[in-house]
Formats: C-alpha cells, sequence, structure tokens
C-alpha cells in the first residue's frame, strides 16, 4: 500500500516518483517540488474506494482514519462530497481525471495520459438540475473500456433545492461556460448528484455546514448524546453515497467556421 502525507489541500506520496505511479493506465498525481502530488478527491478515491493508499499527518506521524479525512476534507471545501461522488463516479467509467481549477471548472477528463493528449471536456457541478424538466440525453461517446454516461433526468425538487443560495445556473452562466469551453477547444459537461432521499440530503449537508463554521453538535442519526461531528458526517455520506445518483449534460455551441465550406 502507497504512503501519503496530507500537507495543507494535498496528499504527496513518498517513497515514489511520478514516473513510478503513472506506469498506471490511471495517471494519477501531478508532480510537485520533485514528489507526487494528489488533489483531494484523488486522495481520497485511492484511500477509500481503491484501498491502496494510507495517509498520515505531517506533524506527528500519526494515521488518518477515512471519518477524519473526509471531515478534514469537506471543512476545506464543503462540496467536496459532490466533487468526490462525481469523481468517483467519472473514475468508473475509466476517464483520467485532473483538478480543473485552472480552466475554471471542477475537473478536466482526459482520454488518455495527459503529457500525451490535451483534455477533451470541461466539467462543472452544479448544485441542482439545470431545468425544472430536464429530458436530455448526453452524446458524451464512451471511450474503449468505458461505461456510457448515463441519460441526463430530472428529479423532484427536494427542501434542499429551495436553498436560495443554490440556485440553479442561468443560462448566461451556462453560455459562460460553454463559451469558456470553447475558447480553450474543449467541450463542456454539466454534472450534478441527484439525491433519492431529500432529508439525508439535507441532513449531510446541515453536518457538513457545522462542521465548516467548526460547530460541534449531536449526532443527527443517535439520540444517546453527544458525539464527534465527525462520526455523524461519516454515516451520513455512506448512506448518501449508496443512494446518489449522479447525471451529465454535454453543452456543444455551434461554430459557423467549423462547418464552412
Amino acid at each position: 500500500m502507497n504512503r501519503g502525507v496530507l500537507r495543507e489541500e494535498e496528499v504527496l506520496l513518498s517513497g515514489i516518483t511520478i514516473d513510478d505511479f503513472q506506469k498506471s493506465p490511471h495517471f494519477y498525481g501531478t508532480k510537485v517540488e520533485g514528489a507526487v502530488a494528489l488533489f483531494r478527491e484523488e486522495a481520497f478515491f485511492l484511500a477509500y474506494s481503491a484501498h491502496s493508499l494510507a495517509i498520515f499527518e505531517e506533524s506527528t506521524g500519526h494515521p488518518i482514519s477515512l471519518p477524519l479525512l473526509f471531515a478534514m476534507f469537506c471543512r476545506q471545501n464543503p462540496r467536496f462530497f459532490l466533487r468526490f461522488l462525481v469523481y468517483a463516479d467519472l473514475k468508473a467509467r475509466n476517464w483520467v481525471i485532473k483538478d480543473g481549477f485552472k480552466f475554471g471548472s471542477d475537473f478536466l477528463l482526459y482520454s488518455g495520459s495527459p503529457e500525451e493528449v490535451h483534455a477533451a471536456l470541461l466539467v462543472t457541478i452544479l448544485n441542482r438540475p439545470p431545468t425544472s424538466q430536464l429530458e436530455v440525453h448526453p452524446v458524451v461517446p464512451p471511450l474503449p473500456g468505458h461505461l456510457p454516461l448515463s441519460p441526463a433526468r430530472w428529479t423532484p425538487p427536494g427542501p434542499e433545492l429551495h436553498d436560495p443560495t443554490l440556485g440553479r445556473p442561468t443560462w448566461q452562466e451556462i453560455s459562460t461556460l460553454n463559451r469558456l469551453a470553447a475558447q480553450v477547444r474543449k467541450e463542456a459537461l454539466l454534472c450534478w448528484v441527484c439525491p433519492s432521499d431529500p432529508i439525508l440530503w439535507s441532513d449531510l449537508k446541515a453536518v457538513v455546514d457545522q462542521l465548516a463554521a467548526g460547530v460541534q453538535s449531536p449526532n443527527p442519526l443517535l439520540a444517546s448524546g453527544p458525539v464527534p461531528l465527525t462520526d455523524s458526517l461519516w454515516q451520513l455520506f455512506v448512506r448518501f453515497s449508496a443512494q446518489a445518483a449522479v447525471n451529465f449534460m454535454q453543452l456543444k455551441r455551434w461554430e459557423p467556421q467549423r462547418t464552412r465550406e
């Protein structure tokens, strides 16, 4: 099992070079100061889903449990649990995934080694479906050995979708994303997580918000008294991830010069 050290918002691998680590077809990690650095979702996927990475504190050298690691990442970014669910879904389809910060998106999707091919898609994760009556089938072709992207579908809004801070993107924002993707010669892929249990979503979001604010509270699942907020969050996440679905919609912008004879 590989060993990594948590340093702020990334995990640095010890005793391994980027060339060795990227011999796998997944091309994890980037080179930072001669070491292999993993961004949050990448590191958590290897630790939680692939069971191939153990992560330790940098100062004490103590191992970090999965519930604690998840809570730490959620505190750094309250959208982490959404980003991770989308990352894991795309990873199951064999995409090579890199952080999309420098392109103003959540992720970049590659069909092969980032050293050999350009990113094909800019992934932006929405907090709710883009329309109230969505009937769109994405046109993202699956790569060889990839699972096809599931057709987008509308999910009736739950209580959390009435949060005014999580409004649907406007057409102007969607157009901006599409134009940005076109300017860098990529295509835009919108993603959103559809919970089958709105109450569970609300509970999970509430605990994440409390954690981000540095608040401790009793476990909402247990009435026997206060427990660490980390345990509450982990139990809710495990339940939520088992029933949530990730949906996709690809945007394409018509460019006349490409079709002009």
